[in-house]
Formats: C-alpha cells, sequence, structure tokens
C-alpha cells in the first residue's frame, strides 16, 4: 500500500492500513483560534498600494507586473487585486491566487507524522506554499505539547 497520495486527490494515506489520520482534514485557508487583528465584515483596513507601472512586450501585450524592485515584494507584503496598478497581471499574489509547486502528501514512516515531498525539483527562489494550519494561543500550544506527549505522540 502507497503510503503518498497527490494533495490534489483528496486525503492522504496510512503506510499501515490506507486510512487517513482520524484528526486530518485538508484546509485551504489558516483556521485562527485567537484574535487575528482582522476585520468581522471582511473590510480591507490597510491597503498597501506599490507604485509599479504596467509594461508591454513589443506586439503591446502586457507583462507581469510588480517584479523584483515591486516595494511591496520588498517587504514582504502581497499587492491587493483592487489597489494594485497592474490589475491581473500583478506578479506579486502568489498566496492569493494559490500559486503552489506540486507536492505529494506522506507519511514519513516515523513518530513526526505527516508531510509533504516536492514532486519535482523546485529552484532557488522558487515559491512553494503557504503554510494553513490552526493558529493558537501560546497556552493552547502548552496544552497541546502536553497531551500529545502523555498520548506519546
Amino acid at each position: 500500500m502507497s503510503s503518498e497520495l497527490d494533495e490534489d486527490a483528496g486525503s492522504p494515506l496510512g503506510p499501515d492500513d490506507g486510512e487517513k489520520p482520524a484528526e486530518w482534514q485538508k484546509i485551504s485557508e489558516s483556521v485562527y483560534l485567537v484574535d487575528n487583528g482582522r476585520t468581522k465584515n471582511g473590510r480591507i483596513d490597510r491597503k498597501m498600494r506599490c507604485d509599479c507601472e504596467l509594461e508591454h512586450d513589443s506586439e503591446g501585450k502586457p507583462c507581469v507586473g510588480c517584479g523584483e524592485d515591486c516595494i511591496n515584494r520588498l517587504l514582504m507584503i502581497e499587492c491587493h487585486p483592487k489597489t494594485c496598478p497592474c490589475g491581473e497581471f500583478c506578479g506579486n499574489q502568489r498566496f492569493q491566487k494559490k500559486q503552489n509547486a506540486p507536492v505529494v502528501i506522506y507519511h514519513t514512516g516515523g513518530a513526526k507524522g505527516w508531510g509533504l515531498r516536492a514532486k519535482s525539483l523546485i529552484e532557488e527562489g522558487v515559491f512553494v506554499r503557504e503554510y494553513v494550519g490552526e493558529v493558537c494561543s501560546f497556552a493552547e500550544f502548552q496544552r497541546r505539547t502536553e497531551q500529545y506527549h502523555e498520548q506519546g505522540r
């Protein structure tokens, strides 16, 4: 039985019984168990507008904007689709557009549990993917750590 599965094909398979772990659930965005500072109505409070200009190739077709010199990229902030001057051609929205490298979910075979493995060679500097999961308080982290220790995990 294979202990890996394409991450877009569904649940990962376990090394022994082919079943997914009892507590495993695929999520596409982080789950905040603590206040993360976002507004409840989804309003954008802080917009970082870059000063990039959309360039065109020799045939007049738009090129991908917001390259290495984009102020937002330099500050490690993604451009917002509603404020970026390059619009749909912005190249600084990898998280929002889910531009992830292809990976496989697999069981490590050890105590660490599940992980991701690249399907092919990833060149230096290429965006891999956003880590998503539960964001909890330090107190909750400590409680879970103690619980896992008691369970031998």
